[in-house]
């Protein structure tokens, strides 16, 4: 899951780049560029629940406690502050760069907008890239952690 966080997380980095050199005249380019980056995105929001699920059973296997939903519900409400923010940041940013609704742009305007599509978020794909470095259960711990986690739920099934 690390491996393969940390690769389309490079990937899409890599694509938003692109975003920025086609002029306003190479949809097919952009269309291509977001068909392709769909293959790399697709696979981020399963893996990323996995990873969830996989740090719920560690927390488990380390404290004893099971606490699931509570791990869940705080990356849904992490999730939708995110979103928030975003949109947020989106609606800031068009405005420091001069953006108004239905006129036709300035070359700063145009190029703010480029770079809310390319190298701002390029620049938070490394950044997730990076971050996934530090995520440090792999398959083999999680073989181990399932195993034990198993034998434990059995032995209090038992009691």
């Amino acid at each position: 899951k690390k491996k393969l966080l940390f690769i389309c997380a490079l990937v899409m980095a890599a694509i938003y780049v692109c975003y920025y050199f086609p002029g306003p005249n190479h949809i097919e380019i952009l269309i291509g560029l977001s068909a392709f980056g769909g293959f790399f995105s697709g696979p981020l929001s399963p893996i990323i629940w996995a990873m969830y699920a996989d740090i719920a059973d560690h927390a488990e296997w380390k404290t004893g406690t099971r606490a699931t939903g509570l791990f869940f519900s705080a990356a849904t409400f992490a999730q939708k502050m995110g979103w928030t923010i975003g949109g947020a940041v989106t609606g800031w940013l068009l405005g420091w760069w001069g953006f108004e609704a239905n006129i036709a742009q300035s070359a700063e305007t145009i190029d703010g907008i480029k770079k809310l599509l390319s190298w701002i978020p390029a620049t938070l794909a490394v950044i997730t890239g990076s971050l996934v470095l530090l995520y440090t259960i792999d398959d083999k711990l999680m073989v181990k952690i399932e195993e034990e986690l198993k034998e434990r739920r059995a032995k209090e099934a038992s009691d």
